[in-house]
């Protein structure tokens, strides 16, 4: 799988990661096929954070993400790749959103979103990394 941000906020707290699937679905939705995309990427929102450890973050790269079992409902991750290593416990309880689908090709990057209101806002490319309504 491909990491594009970690973003933190100490209000949930709470852990938000952009991260493309490792597989492209086998039945895409039909606009995605049309486009010709390739890749799907969505946020994963990590709720009740403890024992966060980023050690180390160079940007967007591959990695491996680890999923595994606690008592009583906790999950400890583990993110780890060339560029990041992270680590945290969290509420088993998880969010997926803004799911899209894109060409990875370079200069073909424009996302097609599942959800309606996403279409909408963010038709072109995706916002700046300070735009809390979507990385938040």
């Amino acid at each position: 799988m491909v990491f594009h941000s970690v973003n933190l906020n100490r209000r949930g707290p709470t852990v938000v990661m952009r991260l493309d699937l490792t597989e492209f679905p086998a039945s895409p939705r039909p606009e995605w096929a049309e486009a010709g995309c390739d890749r799907v990427q969505c946020h994963v929102v990590f709720l009740d954070v403890a024992d966060l450890r980023l050690e180390r973050w160079a940007g967007a790269g591959e990695g491996e993400l680890t999923v595994t079992s606690l008592e009583p409902r906790r999950l400890r991750i583990q993110a780890e790749g060339e560029a990041m290593r992270c680590g945290f416990t969290s509420n088993d309880s998880l969010t997926v959103r803004h799911v899209s689908a894109y060409r990875s090709h370079k200069g073909q990057e424009r996302h097609f979103f599942a959800s309606p209101l996403d279409r909408r806002r963010f038709t072109d490319e995706l916002p700046r990394t300070d735009e809390r309504t979507f990385y938040g």
